[in-house]
């Protein structure tokens, strides 16, 4: 998720009086074989305008494919960084679908003595934040609240602290005594509470953190949130993990989405020295104008079938590109988001898709696939400065509705120049994405999760 600014879609409503956008869902790679469930986040599009039918979205599949293409592997030399003295430690990731959200999970301890609670990831924000007791307003969960009045090694932050002061002016609110602190996300979920520290752990390293600084949620609400008991902020801010952990594992960081409910990816944090660069491919890290927190990148094309679309650059440049692990589908600009649906169509009559009418709630760009055991879709690449080009795997790509065997495109469009492209997590599956902050680079690594 990204802490709230305008993110518009181009919303349209058809003759009849429906209500629509241009959204869509991906292919990539070359064959695709039906297989494991996944579901899709829906709550952000509603933000968006895009009324889609929830229910049906839900009870979707994932396709499972094989690949048959190659991956790029070209180091760039792009303010290289010395990994001999950095520490690495490796904690599990999951989807969260078990536990009723669709954004991606790790456990981590907290206070002592310690407990574990499941945290959802997000590169697209900074603070760290919990449920606590007591809770005015909690969303439903699977896990016990966290009680700070239990935990001997936690406190609260008071007002006039200077750690009060690093919240931003959005996130910072009046108070008295303990310093209070509220959050809302582009979807519009929202947390809200005290700041506080306390004792930090990551299982199974059991490397510790004390006083590290977090905030207890106790007004909290979104539908994206339900199951897990908060959030792990992954931001490039202050306040962020990743920045408050940085005398151990030197701001750099990388995950691996997993591409079913039931297989494991992977969160570490630090870089071990032997794999470093082995099967990476670096692009430049960049800030973006709206926000110091989002880790950005030049995104200069996009790719079907090894083949350029030819998108003027001052489409991405202006303004920008991130990468967000809490979005779930990636946002193009328009006018690059229709030069791929007509690609994708193109190529996809060529392999003999029939292409269905449109529907509100799946888009507009969907096959029927009854009855294939096999499909064959366009590779789809995205292309970054100093000519990195990044495979998306397939199973990041095209989505199947389960009983209907109809796969839809996964792209969706804003409005050229008004929103930052976002590069989502499902468009991120199964690939590493290596966050170098103090080399200033950002690198990919395919097919290093299932």
């Amino acid at each position: 998720m990204i802490s709230r600014f305008d993110l518009p879609a181009h919303a349209f409503t058809f003759e009849d009086g429906v209500l629509n956008a241009s959204s869509r869902i991906i292919s990539s790679s070359s064959a695709i074989n039906t297989g494991f469930y996944s579901q899709a986040n829906m709550a952000f599009y509603k933000n968006l305008g895009l009324n889609w039918d929830v229910n049906m979205v839900n009870e979707s599949y994932w396709i499972k494919s094989t690949v048959t293409g190659t991956h790029a592997t070209t180091a760039v030399s792009n303010g290289q960084t010395n990994y001999s003295d950095r520490h690495a430690t490796t904690v599990l990731l999951m989807s969260g679908l078990n536990i009723g959200t669709y954004n991606y999970i790790v456990t981590i301890s907290l206070g002592t003595p310690s407990l574990n609670f499941s945290l959802e990831i997000d590169t697209g924000s900074d603070i760290t934040w919990t449920q606590c007791h007591p809770c005015v307003n909690c969303y439903e969960h699977h896990e016990l609240l966290f009680d700070p009045s239990r935990s001997t090694s936690h406190s609260y932050i008071s007002c006039g602290s200077h750690q009060c002061s690093l919240l931003s002016d959005h996130q910072r609110q009046s108070c008295n005594v303990t310093c209070q602190y509220k959050e809302t996300y582009a979807d519009g979920s929202r947390t809200a509470g005290f700041l506080s520290k306390d004792r930090i752990t990551l299982p199974p390293s059991q490397d510790a953190f004390e006083g590290l600084i977090f905030c207890c949620g106790m007004d909290n609400q979104g539908r994206t949130l339900n199951g897990s008991v908060g959030l792990l902020g992954l931001g490039w801010g202050i306040l962020s993990f990743v920045e408050q952990t940085a005398h151990k594992y030197n701001c750099t960081f990388s995950y691996c989405l997993p591409s079913t409910s039931t297989s494991s990816g992977f969160l570490t944090f630090g870089r071990d020295e032997a794999s470093a660069s082995v099967g990476v491919s670096y692009t430049p890290l960049i800030t973006v104008p709206y926000s110091e927190s989002l880790y950005g990148v030049w995104l200069e094309d996009i790719a079907v079938n090894g083949i350029p679309l030819g998108i003027p650059s001052i489409i991405f440049f202006s303004p920008g590109t991130v990468i967000d692990s809490g979005t779930p589908i990636t946002l193009l600009p328009q006018t690059t988001f229709n030069e791929l649906r007509y690609e994708f169509r193109k190529q996809m009559m060529f392999y003999g898709h029939k292409l269905l009418p449109s529907n509100i709630s799946k888009g507009d760009t969907c096959y029927d696939l009854t009855g294939k055991k096999q499909v064959y879709i366009p590779k789809v690449s995205l292309v970054f400065v100093e000519g990195i080009t990044i495979e998306l795997d397939p199973t990041g790509i095209l989505c199947v509705f389960e009983g209907e065997a109809q796969g839809c495109l996964a792209f969706n469009g804003v409005p050229d120049y008004t929103a930052p492209t976002i590069l989502g997590s499902v468009q991120q599956r199964k690939i590493e994405v290596i966050h170098d902050v103090g080399g200033g680079r950002i690198g990919f690594r395919p097919s290093a999760c299932v």
